[in-house]
C-alpha cells in the first residue's frame, strides 16, 4: 500500500512538473519528464486542456513526436473550445506539426471550419501544401477530405507546382479524376503552368503517363502549351519515350518539326535521350532526320546508344536514296556516291574522279564522315588513297572523321584515319630538289658562355636576316612552355646583328637519346610522354591524346 501511494505521488509530481515546463516553454525539461516517466498520454490540466494541445502549442516537433509514441493517445481529443489539436495546428499555420498529426491518425473531417472561414481555408498554406502532398503520394482519402473543406487545388508552391502538377507528374489517375470532378475547381487550373512554363499535361507527357495524358486531353487541356525553353508538348513526349503518349500528341495536330530555344526538334530530343522507339515513331511521321539545331548538329550527332545510331543511319540512307531516285547518275557528288560503294564496288570511281571528294552533303558530312558512319572499311581505304582527300575536314558540328570514328566506337576506322594523318615522310632523289645557295639560312648558331654558363648564341647570317631573328625572339617569348627552348637573354636588339642567348642543348642526337632510353641508361634530359602531352597543344598530339582517352 505504501509503495502504491509513493508511486501515485510521484506521478502527480511528474504531471505537475510537466505542465509547468510546458507553460514556461521549458522544452528540454518537458522532454526529460516525458522520457523518464510513465505518465498517461491523455492527461489534462486544470482547465481541461489536453496534454496534446499543450505540446502542439509549443510548436516543437521533436517533443510532439515523443508524445505521439505514447500508447492509446487520443489524437482527436478536443479542448474546452471544442477544437482538436489538428485544428490548433492549422490555426497556428504550422505545416510540420499538421503533417505529424495527420500521419499519426488525426482526422481532418473533425476540423470544424465555420462557413465564414471557408474562403480562408481554401487558401490556408498548410492545407494547400497538404493537398499537394496527398496528390503526390496518391493519398486519395486525405485529398478528398481537403477538397471537401474547399482547399484550392490551383494554388502553387515555390516552384509554381499545383496539386494538378503533382498528380500528373506521377500519373495518379484517381487524384486527377477527383480534381476534375470538383464543382468548385478553378476552370483554368487544368492549364496552369509552373515556373518552367509546364502545364499538368506537359509534365504527364514528360513522365510518359499515357492514361494521365488521355484523361487531361479529354478534359480539354491545351496541347499547344510551350515551356519557357521553347519546348512543345511533343518535345515532352519525346523525353518520356511513351509510344502511346507520342501518338496522342501527334493526333492533336502539333508540329513535328517545332524547335525549342536550342533549335532542337523532338527527334533531336528523342535521339539524345536514347529513346529508340520514340525515334522510330517520329521518323514514321516524317520527322526530318537531317534537321539541324543552332549548333549545326543533326539527331545522329546527338545520339549515343547503338540502336538509336543505327536507326538514324538507316533513316539517313533511306532519305538520301529517295532523294536521288530521279537524279542522273553523273549529277551526284562523292558524298552521295559513297553510299553505293558496298553495292556496286564504286571505290575506283571515287579515285578516278576526286574533284569533289571533299564535298559535303546537306548535313555537312564529307565522304569520309559517311564512310565512318556506315563503318565501311573498304570505302574509307579507297578515299584515303585519294591524293586530294582532306583528313581534317569538319562537318557542321565541328567534328573530324577521326573524332567521329572514336565517338562511334569504330576503332579500326579511327586507326586507319590516324595512320593516314601521320604518313611516312617520303625519300626523294636529290635531283628532285633545287636549292638556292645564294640565299643562306637566316641564322647561325655558335657555342658560347653567359655569366659562366654554356649557352647557344644565335645571330643572323647577314643584315637582311636580322628582322627574322627579332621575330623568332618574339615568338619564343609568347610560347610559355617548359618544352620550348628557353630564351635566356638578348643582345644588340636594335642593331643589324641581334643575338639570342638560348639554352645549350647538349643531350646528344635523337637516335642516341632513344637508344639510351630503351636500354635504361641515364640521360641528361628526362621527360615523360605524359608531361609532354600535358603541355603540348599541337594538333597531332591533341588527337593522339583523344585517341588514348577514348580507347582507355
Amino acid at each position: 500500500m505504501v509503495q502504491l501511494l509513493l508511486e501515485k505521488g510521484a506521478k502527480i509530481e511528474a504531471k505537475n512538473r510537466l505542465f509547468d515546463a510546458l507553460r514556461n516553454k521549458c522544452i528540454d525539461d518537458a522532454k526529460r519528464i516525458l522520457q523518464n516517466s510513465v505518465l498517461y498520454g491523455n492527461l489534462r490540466d486544470s482547465s481541461k486542456t489536453p496534454l496534446l494541445h499543450l505540446v502542439v502549442a509549443t510548436q516543437d516537433l521533436s517533443l510532439l513526436q515523443m508524445l505521439l509514441q505514447k500508447p492509446n493517445l487520443q489524437i482527436d481529443a478536443k479542448d474546452s473550445a471544442d477544437h482538436t489539436a489538428l485544428a490548433v495546428a492549422i490555426t497556428d499555420d504550422n505545416a510540420e506539426v499538421v503533417q505529424a498529426l495527420y500521419h499519426a491518425g488525426a482526422s481532418i473531417h473533425l476540423v470544424d471550419i465555420p462557413p465564414c472561414d471557408e474562403r480562408l481555408c481554401a487558401s490556408t498554406p498548410v492545407l494547400v501544401a497538404a493537398l499537394r502532398q496527398a496528390a503526390s503520394i496518391n493519398d486519395g482519402s486525405t485529398a478528398a477530405q481537403l477538397l471537401r473543406l474547399g482547399v484550392s487545388c490551383s494554388l502553387a508552391n515555390e516552384k509554381g507546382e499545383t496539386a494538378w502538377h503533382m498528380a500528373a507528374a506521377k500519373g495518379h489517375m484517381s487524384i486527377l479524376t477527383m480534381l476534375l470532378q470538383q464543382e468548385t475547381k478553378d476552370e483554368n487550373g487544368i492549364d496552369v503552368t509552373n515556373h518552367n512554363g509546364e502545364s499538368p499535361l506537359f509534365v504527364a507527357a514528360t513522365g510518359g503517363h499515357a492514361d494521365a495524358v488521355k484523361c487531361l486531353l479529354r478534359s480539354s487541356a491545351s496541347p499547344h502549351v510551350i515551356s519557357n525553353d521553347g519546348s512543345t508538348l511533343l518535345h515532352a513526349a519525346a523525353i518520356g519515350g511513351s509510344m502511346s503518349v507520342l501518338h496522342q500528341v501527334v493526333q492533336c495536330g502539333v508540329n513535328v518539326e517545332a524547335c525549342d530555344a536550342m533549335g532542337q526538334t523532338p527527334l533531336h530530343i528523342a535521339s539524345e535521350k536514347d529513346r529508340d522507339s520514340a525515334v522510330k515513331y517520329l521518323l514514321d511521321v516524317d520527322a526530318n532526320v537531317f534537321a539541324k539545331d543552332k549548333t549545326g548538329k543533326t539527331p545522329l550527332m546527338l545520339a549515343t546508344h547503338p540502336l538509336v545510331i543505327n536507326t538514324l543511319l538507316q533513316a539517313e540512307k533511306s532519305t538520301k536514296q529517295k532523294a536521288s531516285v530521279d537524279r542522273p547518275e553523273d549529277t551526284r557528288g562523292a558524298s552521295e556516291r559513297v553510299q553505293d560503294v558496298n553495292d556496286n564496288d564504286a571505290s575506283q570511281n571515287l579515285l578516278d574522279d576526286d574533284s569533289d571528294s571533299n564535298a559535303a552533303n546537306e548535313a555537312g558530312d564529307s565522304p569520309l564522315h559517311l564512310a565512318v558512319q556506315t563503318n565501311d572499311h573498304k570505302t574509307l581505304m579507297s578515299l584515303l588513297r585519294s591524293p586530294s582527300i582532306n583528313l581534317d575536314v569538319r562537318n557542321t558540328a565541328g567534328v573530324t572523321p577521326v573524332i567521329l570514328a572514336i565517338q562511334m566506337g569504330h576503332r579500326r576506322l579511327a586507326t586507319m584515319l590516324q595512320t593516314a594523318a601521320n604518313r611516312i615522310i617520303p625519300s626523294v632523289p636529290a635531283t628532285d630538289i633545287k636549292m638556292d645557295q645564294s640565299s643562306p639560312i637566316y641564322g647561325t648558331v655558335y657555342k658560347g658562355t653567359y655569366k659562366g654558363r654554356v649557352v647557344a648564341i644565335k645571330t643572323p647570317a647577314d643584315e637582311s636576316s636580322a628582322q627574322a631573328i627579332i621575330h623568332e625572339m618574339e615568338t619564343i617569348q609568347q610560347c610559355n612552355s617548359p618544352y620550348v627552348q628557353q630564351l635566356l637573354a638578348v643582345s644588340d636588339v636594335n642593331s643589324t646583328s641581334p643575338k639570342l642567348l638560348l639554352e645549350y642543348m647538349d643531350a646528344g642526337d635523337l637516335r642516341s637519346y632513344l637508344d639510351a632510353k630503351r636500354l635504361g641508361v641515364p640521360t641528361k634530359v628526362n621527360v615523360s610522354p605524359l608531361e609532354v602531352a600535358w603541355t603540348d597543344e599541337e594538333r597531332c598530339i591533341a588527337t593522339e591524346r583523344y585517341l588514348l582517352m577514348a580507347y582507355a
